[in-house]
């Protein structure tokens, strides 16, 4: 390395098993060379560095629309039938593996042709919503670290009607937007997001669904 000169290398690591979050990652880096002065003198010289990489939480967002499942009675038929209401139970879950999150929040919204019921189970979750645009917002709070491994997963259910048009027939309409989590990991404190795609009359985790249920009839 000439005088005044510098470089850098670069480099990458994979954790053991594939995966890694929470914990403290040490790293030590060390230098040494040979200095040669004007005289041709050499001289031995080193240097070290080191750095502490904190390594964010995992936080896992999904969400799900369900007739026969969960803490609703949902009424109308299936498939949904043009102008006639069909109600749908929607659950978000949250899991988070291994910091705590801090003033955690889900937002979505609601297509135009979706009415919003008011049902939430468990009642003490704070889930907000605006006619005005749709908008869907749970309160989420606290996120505790094992979410959905040593502690239950975070979860919520709502209750929404559906009622289809003449258009709609022979589609599978959307009922729920793409739903989004955001908070912030308490060790790293660094933002940490999640989320989930729309949800529509496809209910295919539901064990009374079958392929054709999803498609809007006459």
């Amino acid at each position: 390395i000439n005088p005044g000169a510098s470089g850098h290398a670069s480099f990458s690591i994979t954790p053991l098993g594939g995966s890694l979050s929470g914990g403290t990652i040490h790293l030590s880096a060390n230098a040494k060379g040979t200095s040669f002065s004007e005289t041709n003198t050499q001289e031995a010289i080193q240097s070290s560095s080191e750095r502490d990489i904190k390594i964010e939480t995992n936080v896992g967002l999904s969400a799900r629309a369900v007739y026969s499942l969960g803490p609703f009675k949902n009424t109308g038929i299936i498939p949904p039938s043009a102008e006639t209401a069909t109600t749908y139970t929607i659950t978000w879950t949250l899991t988070n593996s291994s910091n705590t999150i801090r003033g955690g929040k889900v937002t979505s919204s609601l297509p135009s042709y979706v009415r919003w019921l008011g049902a939430v189970s468990p009642s003490s979750e704070l889930i907000s919503y605006n006619p005005v645009g749709g908008e869907l917002i749970w309160n989420v709070g606290d996120v505790p670290a094992g979410s959905g491994s040593t502690l239950p997963p975070r979860e919520v259910s709502f209750q929404i009607s559906f009622t289809p048009s003449v258009s709609q027939i022979g589609q599978a309409p959307v009922i729920l937007g793409k739903s989004v989590f955001s908070g912030e990991d308490q060790f790293t404190r660094t933002s940490v997001t999640s989320g989930s795609g729309e949800q529509t009359t496809r209910i295919s985790s539901d064990p009374i669904f079958k392929t054709g249920d999803e498609n809007v009839t006459k």
